[in-house]
């Protein structure tokens, strides 16, 4: 059994259910199922890069998403000094919980597994 992989970058939301992906070296465009991804695709924005595709036998089987990425921090809530922590929406219209020195218009770096805020972003912040 042949099993490639592929270099893929987002494209857009095609439909609620429908996520177009093109890969970065033939130009081919695919389209893939929203629940394929899960929670992940809350933090999809175009142009994403890093997304793999998996090819078993030549046919497309599966995309894999980036692990982290950086997200702008659109407005957070007040929060509670109790937990530390208050909700922030993310560009991609995501909420996440974050510490409450997150302000809006950072960039924070999210996993996509999970949603979980892992940090704010030096590299897109500096």
């Amino acid at each position: 059994m042949s099993i490639t992989n592929a270099k893929f970058l987002y494209l857009f939301k095609e439909s609620e259910d429908e996520l177009r992906f093109m890969n970065v070296e033939t130009f081919e465009q695919v389209t893939c199922k929203r629940t394929q991804f899960g929670r992940a695709a809350d933090f999809l924005k175009e142009g994403v890069e890093g997304i793999e595709a998996i090819y078993v036998e030549g046919m497309f089987a599966q995309m894999r998403l980036p692990k982290v990425v950086a997200l702008k921090v659109m407005q957070t809530n007040p929060g509670s000094e109790n937990d530390n922590r208050r909700l922030a929406l993310l560009e991609t219209g995501a909420t996440i919980s974050v510490p409450l020195t997150v302000c809006a218009g950072q960039i924070v770096e999210v996993a996509t597994e999970t949603g979980e805020f892992l940090r704010v972003s030096v590299k897109f912040n500096a």
